[in-house]
């Protein structure tokens, strides 16, 4: 059951990566790797896994755990597993650098490392053990080994620890360098690919098979499959003796480790290399790594190039030419062959005949990269330009001669000619000449092509002539005159504007488009000759029917009637001969009493209207006038306002009459005691009673009317007279009245007063006593025997006053001088004011301020209102003491920065409390005699000092005193330059300069000068010197700097290569030589661009002079590797370019 399940489980993971095969595609993959292990005592070994995946894809995703599968070392047996966690501390990416200057490095190839690193236990074993981590998958697209475009192909990177070096505590030997990733085509690999072993053993190197490892169904066992493991298989015809193909293969120097080979295919090329460590002649150690190289066609950063393609079909031997080079830096240098250059970026050169030229472009003059391009050039003229026969003017039927002439004939051998319409051809089409012959106007065409392919067009017209006389009439319906208009439809080839008309024996026109008038109704016979005068003249006749079938009623003029009268009406058309009959229609038709249909209607109105009459005659033509008719109404019609309880015999008229006049007239009569013309009179009759109104409307109009009205005249109503206003005081009672003007009217009244609370007396008759507490206002209603009321309102103002006032708080006061705040209180407003000070001042303002003598109690009054109907008066006992500070400070001033100045303050109230507190501020600053009326001060800069004083009324105040600094300290910037040195190295120590400064440095001992600026420090262990600067005025200031000791270091900048030297024997930097103090040991070899090496040393002292086997090299950048070992036993490896100059 278990094999069943676990090939399930195989099939679902296969599936899983077959749906998650596009991610893989775009994912990081392994690009090499190697393992190594250090032997740390007590069977402690340190192990180190380097992993190397291409980045280009994304960010490569490193194992978090890597599992490191322990195995034995014969029967491979699994141990153990150790996982190691990755540190992100322990990543980089590589330098992508190609070994020549001038070329472009890619930017599409990105490599990441990381090194996993981990401690084990390994006791004896005689067997020894096997150590290894294993993935999937490689790059797809490697090209010389089989599955990896399946991404099948895996890695395992592992090591044999035997029972030797088990026993000899051995360290693997490692790798010095990583070796390049991106190669050049064409390009010499030479790469010291040599290791370090701290045992010393002996080590022989080789090229070995890469490991095969992990598959995509399960791309990270953990633990890692067990040994044995195979070997990737080559795909061919790529094999270990020849991992690149081609004719200089890759192979590696087994003593010295260095590779070599001519990389020729493009591609992916995984490569493995193996050392193996000879201890006492046994191997003993085997350490395998394997990587991938990008082989590309790698671009300079310049190229030369140029074209002239734009040339073709051209005209004259001026060459333009297109400079497509590309340069970073640097000028141009044209030859064209032996007459002549140029420096410019597109030059154009005129030459002085046809003829083969070399052309010859230089890129990037003045810059380290330069590039040649070279052209043989055919320099001809290959134009044409045709021309062919002008325009002609022919008859129909004609033969023409068409002849084309090419202004550039002598410079090409041979062309054709295409002649269109090929259907008007008779003969001669391919060549230059045709014979044609047209029955209309033709547009011809010729092409012509030469023998270099360039070609040209023409074109020529012949024209026909040809004329047709052709011509309509506008038929106007229901004209008004005998005016008719003619449209020339004639046609000419070409346009030909000679026309003749003939209009009988009425009369003749030459007009394009003439109008004529004739003289008379009836059939005229008309001709029109186009073309006339010409050589193809064209004549047309046609008779034509002149009528006149218009219709065109008169106006009829506005009429005016009274309403009800009638009025007969007759339409008129002016043109009524010219027709044989009509009809008439009249709207609207409910205003037409006889006559509908025909000419003559009667009109009958009650209202103001417009007719409408539409008349129409044989001919269907028709004509529409309107007229109005206007109908005077008016209707008299008045009222008056309502009268029941009117208080007045002056009656207002309502005038309610009616009228579609634009201005009515009236005429009022009042029972023939008055008259009037008013639309709305008011009459005042002479007394109560029963009187006759007629009213006459539309006087002088057409239809005036008269309304009468019989009128009863009462006064029935309620008329009270005002109240009187009053005054009074708080708590006065006053007596209101009121009287009814027509009280002798009506049988009896009653009256209302209101508030009916402030009433004391004689509620319900005419008058009524009240005490108002507040101004108020009274009400009256009265009610009369007919039921009509009338109501009067009175006002009563109260005079209410209050006396009060207070004083400003004069807890802390320091003068005897009192502000007194008015608070009273009046309604109404009352301004006027009284004010006693114990009988020794006065005052009538509202707001007074009084000084007193002395301190102590005083009686102060107030009357408010002083002089009115209500005063009222206010006293109080007011205390005045002196509680409070008046401090003083005196400014100060002292010589320099931070001496000693005294401060003082006074207080003028000193005498009225028992003891003062003084508070200085800035607290700081005082060194002595805070909370004292004198206080001693440290100045550092000029200083606003504030003094704070507290009495024993707990009143405060506060003191200003200004602190002046006469001179300024001097100003000091210190610093070291560098600051910090390696022993034997000085420094520059740089203060102020100023001459009028004096120095004082300490200490003082690894100085050259303390008693300047700028002394030389060479101290032999980290030192702070202090400074004291003092100025012209005596003032002094401090500061120090401090100068490190470094520790020496194996590396940059103490050890380092210069990277350009000049040997012109000129006794300045002949000599490329090692730099550092503290060499032991050193190694240097250097190589030319090609890879040969020209110069190697063992020995510091003995340095390149730019010379190889004797011979001078040329000025060129070559490359370096340098190794070394230092004072402390570290050791350094670099690598980089040299520039030699001459």
């Amino acid at each position: 059951m278990y094999p069943i399940l676990l090939r399930i489980f195989q099939y679902i993971i296969l599936l899983f990566a077959f749906l998650f095969l596009p991610l893989l595609a775009n994912a990081t993959h392994i690009v090499g790797g190697e393992m190594n292990y250090r032997c740390l005592g007590n069977d402690q070994y340190e192990i180190s896994l380097t992993v190397f995946r291409d980045c280009d894809a994304g960010v490569p995703w490193f194992d978090d755990p890597a599992s490191i599968g322990v195995y034995d070392g014969q029967t491979n047996a699994y141990l153990f597993q150790q996982l190691v966690y990755w540190d992100n501390a322990i990543n980089d990416t590589l330098d992508i650098y190609l070994p020549d200057s001038c070329l472009i490095v890619p930017s599409n190839v990105c490599i990441h490392t990381t090194t996993y690193t981990d401690t084990i236990t390994l006791p004896f074993r005689a067997s020894g053990y096997t150590i290894a981590y294993q993935r999937c998958c490689r790059n797809y697209d490697i090209v010389n080994i089989v599955n990896a475009t399946g991404n099948e192909a895996g890695a395992t990177y592992w090591t044999h620890i035997s029972s030797a070096a088990l026993q000899g505590c051995n360290n693997s030997a490692v790798f010095r360098e990583w070796p390049r990733v991106y190669l050049c085509s064409g390009v010499p690999i030479v790469f010291d690919h040599s290791a370090i072993d701290v045992d010393g053993d002996s080590i022989v190197y080789e090229l070995c098979n890469p490991s095969d490892g992990a598959t995509a169904v399960s791309p990270r066992p953990q633990p890692p499959n067990n040994p044995p493991y195979g070997n990737v298989t080559w795909q061919a015809p790529y094999h270990l003796g020849n991992m690149f193909g081609g004719a200089d293969p890759l192979v590696i120097d087994p003593v010295t480790g260095l590779l070599t080979g001519t990389p020729q295919n493009l591609g992916v090329f995984l490569v493995g290399v193996c050392l193996k460590e000879y201890r006492n002649g046994n191997l003993i150690s085997i350490t395998r790594r394997d990587f991938q190289h990008v082989v590309g066609t790698c671009d300079r950063q310049t190229t030369a190039d140029f074209d002239t393609t734009g040339l073709h079909c051209n005209k004259n031997l001026t060459y333009p030419f297109d400079n497509n080079s590309q340069v970073v830096t640097g000028t141009y240098h044209w030859t064209f062959d032996t007459l002549g250059t140029s420096t410019a970026v597109n030059p154009t050169y005129t030459f002085p005949d046809t003829g083969n030229y070399l052309i010859t472009l230089v890129a990037g003059i003045g810059s380290p990269c330069i590039d040649t391009y070279s052209v043989n050039m055919d320099v001809r003229i290959e134009a044409m330009e045709i021309a062919v026969t002008p325009p002609q003017m022919v008859c129909t039927g004609d033969t023409i001669l068409l002849v084309a002439t090419d202004a550039y004939e002598g410079y090409s051998d041979s062309a054709t000619y295409t002649w269109s319409p090929a259907s008007a051809i008779l003969s001669g089409q391919g060549t230059d000449s045709v014979w044609v012959v047209v029955n209309q106007s033709t547009q011809f065409r010729v092409d012509g092509i030469n023998n270099y392919g360039c070609a040209s067009s023409a074109f020529t017209s012949i024209n026909v002539r040809q004329v047709d006389a052709l011509f309509t009439t506008t038929t106007i319906p229901c004209n008004t005159s005998l005016v008719v208009q003619f449209q020339n439809q004639s046609t000419s080839n070409p346009i030909n504007n000679n026309y003749l008309w003939q209009f009988g024996n009425l009369g003749s026109s030459t007009a394009a488009n003439p109008s004529f008038v004739f003289a008379d109704t009836g059939i005229h016979t008309v001709t029109l000759i186009a073309g006339a005068g010409s050589q193809c003249p064209d004549t047309f006749s046609m008779d034509i029917q002149v009528e006149l079938r218009a219709m065109e009623l008169q106006s009829i003029p506005d009429q005016t009637l009274c309403k009800g009268d009638s009025l007969w009406i007759k339409a008129v058309d002016i043109y009524e001969e010219y027709s044989s009959s009509a009809t008439y229609t009249w709207t609207p038709s409910s205003a037409i009493a006889a006559g509908q249909g025909t000419d003559s209607v009667l009109v009958i109105a009650n209202n103001s209207i417009q007719i409408q009459v539409a008349a129409s005659n044989n001919y269907g033509c028709s004509s529409v006038i309107d007229f109005n008719i206007d109908v005077i109404e008016v209707e008299a019609l008045f009222d008056t306002l309502d009268l029941a309880c009117n208080i007045s015999l002056s009656i207002p008229f309502v005038n309610a009459s009616t009228s579609n006049l634009g201005s009515v007239n009236y005429e009022w009569s009042f029972d023939n005691l008055a008259n009037s013309t008013a639309v709305n009179p008011i009459y005042t009759f002479p007394d109560t009673g029963t009187y006759t109104i007629q009213l006459i409307a539309g006087v002088g109009s057409l239809c005036p009317d008269t309304s009468l009205m019989d009128l009863y005249l009462p006064l029935y109503g309620v008329d009270l007279t005002a109240i009187a206003p009053q005054t009074v005081c708080v708590g006065d009672s006053v007596w209101l009245k009121v009287e009814d003007l027509l009280k002798n009217y009506s049988s009896s009244i009653h009256y209302t007063w209101s508030p009916n609370n402030q009433i004391l007396a004689g509620q319900g008759t005419d008058s009524v006593l009240i005490i108002p507490t507040s101004s108020t206002s009274i009400q009256v209603a009265a009610i009369n025997s007919h039921l009509c009321r009338d109501t009067s309102i009175g006002v009563i103002d109260v005079l209410a006053v209050e006396a009060s006032f207070d004083t400003i708080d004069v807890l802390c006061n320091t003068s005897l001088i009192v502000p007194f705040v008015n608070t009273s209180t009046s309604n109404p407003v009352n301004n006027d004011y009284h004010w006693n000070f114990e009988n020794l001042g006065t005052s009538t303002a509202t707001h007074p301020t009084y000084s007193f003598p002395d301190t102590g109690s005083y009686v102060v009054s107030l009357v408010a209102g002083a002089g009115g109907q209500c005063p009222d008066t206010f006293s109080m006992d007011v205390y005045l003491p002196l509680h409070g500070l008046i401090m003083d400070a005196n400014d100060v001033s002292v010589i320099c920065k931070e001496d000693t100045v005294e401060l003082t303050v006074t207080n003028s109230l000193d005498a009225y409390a028992d003891w003062v507190n003084y508070q200085w501020y800035p607290t700081n600053e005082i060194i002595a005699g805070q909370g004292e009326d004198t206080a001693y001060a440290l100045m550092d800069t000029n200083t606003t000092f504030i003094v704070i004083g507290v009495n024993s009324h707990g009143c405060i105040d506060t003191a200003y005193a200004q602190g002046t600094i006469i001179y300024i300290s001097p100003t000091v910037n210190i610093s070291a330059i560098p600051d910090s040195i390696f022993v034997g190295q000085t420094a520059q120590l740089v203060a102020t300069d100023d001459i009028n400064y004096s120095y004082s440095w300490r200490p003082d001992t690894t100085l050259s000068n303390y008693f300047i600026y700028d002394p030389i420090a060479k101290p032999r262990q980290s030192t702070i010197y202090n400074l004291a600067v003092t100025n012209q005025y005596g003032c002094t200031t401090n500061d120090s700097v401090q100068v490190l000791i470094r520790k020496p270091i194996c590396g940059l900048p103490v050890v380092f290569v210069p990277n350009a030297f000049s040997p012109d024997q000129d006794g300045h930097n002949d000599v490329l030589m090692i730099r550092g103090n503290n060499i032991t040991s050193v190694n240097m070899a250097i190589y030319n661009r090609w890879g040969q090496k020209v110069f190697e040393t063992n020995d510091q002292n003995i340095g390149w002079d730019g010379s190889f086997k004797g011979k001078l090299m040329p000025p060129d950048v070559y490359g370096y590797y340098m190794r070394c070992v230092c004072d402390d036993g570290s050791e350094l490896f670099t690598k980089g370019n040299i520039t030699l100059l001459r």
